[in-house]
């Protein structure tokens, strides 16, 4: 115990003198990147720690949209569903918007998402009031997609129907009301 609040005094100590380099006015920083100022396995623990215990799928990506972490906790429809070609056009158009929505109004948003329509939602990353990432979230179902819907929809992508409907079984249900809870959560975690 003592070795491990050893190393996690020493981790804040790092992270603090590499937060006052990159903000200090003098700085050659041209931007700030998150990985600049976390590691990014630190970064993973904490996203897979978060994505298992609120039962969210997440990944953490640059305004650009480009993936700094592993995906987490990701739903098993959405696997089959990027592992086809549509699904992965799809899924992309779908996290760009979230990400430009993120990006845009630098506050969380949330929405169906446009490939399958379960409900994602995204944090923006601010470090010294810039906006450096995105915490992307969700792949959660808040009761409004049925079996009906993932036959039609695996229909449309041309993958296996029994597998789509074995692994939407296997999706647990989450009310609006719980998602919207854990997107405030991550504001929070995001801000900080």
């Amino acid at each position: 115990r003592k070795r491990m609040e050893h190393m996690l005094r020493e981790s804040e100590h790092r992270l603090k003198e590499k937060l006052d380099l990159i903000l200090s006015p003098e700085s050659d920083f041209p931007e700030i990147h998150l990985l600049d100022i976390i590691d990014g396995e630190d970064l993973q623990r904490f996203q897979d720690a978060f994505a298992e215990a609120t039962d969210v799928a997440s990944v953490i990506v640059d305004l650009d949209g480009n993936p700094l972490t592993r995906p987490s906790n990701f739903n098993p429809v959405c696997k089959i569903v990027l592992a086809t070609d549509e699904g992965k056009r799809r899924c992309d158009h779908s996290d760009n918007v979230r990400n430009a929505k993120a990006r845009d109004l630098s506050k969380p948003t949330f929405h169906q998402c446009l490939s399958c329509g379960f409900v994602d939602g995204s944090a923006p990353i601010v470090v010294a009031g810039k906006h450096i990432a995105n915490w992307l979230a969700g792949q959660s179902n808040a009761k409004n997609i049925d079996r009906e819907r993932i036959t039609n929809f695996a229909g449309e992508l041309g993958a296996d129907v029994n597998a789509m409907l074995e692994a939407f079984d296997a999706v647990p249900d989450m009310p609006l009301k719980k998602f919207h809870q854990i997107l405030d959560l991550l504001w929070i975690f995001a801000r900080e």
